[in-house]
């Protein structure tokens, strides 16, 4: 299975999921998990940032093309996305895309993906998340 995450330092979990510079994919399997690669979200890179209408044809709110996010191509292939907290959109379009979102509170990514894998993976509440203006 794999799974991601997203980052701005590759050591921790971002505070924010649509402001993250990239995303952490690790490969789990028996119990363990390993690193494969950072990919970029492009919903930074093209968007210009979190909500920011700026180029990538991304519209207000960073919405564009339908689905409104940018960071798909960063999250294709993955099968559970776990984060700190995401808005609503980003959470629409990863369940579109099949994408199981797991919260969890913890940030360390590796200490994180080991656990998930394990099963250990302390999961938190999002909602304190998920306020007005967080849209991905």
């Amino acid at each position: 299975m794999k799974i991601a995450m997203p980052t701005d330092d590759r050591k921790t979990l971002a505070a924010h999921f649509g402001r993250a510079a990239e995303f952490a994919v690790y490969e789990t399997a028996d119990g363990d998990a390993t690193l494969l690669e950072f990919r970029p979200n492009f919903h930074v890179h093209h968007a210009g940032g979190h909500g920011q209408g700026a180029g990538g044809g991304q519209g207000a709110g960073g919405g564009g093309g339908g689905r409104g996010s940018g960071f798909e191509e960063g999250l294709a292939g993955v099968d559970v996305l776990i984060c700190q907290g995401m808005g609503r959109r980003a959470e629409e379009v990863c369940a579109s895309m099949g994408i199981r979102v797991v919260y969890t509170r913890e940030v360390m990514l590796d200490d994180v993906a080991s656990r998930f894998a394990r099963g250990e993976l302390a999961e938190g509440d999002p909602s304190c998340e998920r306020g007005e203006g967080h849209g991905a």
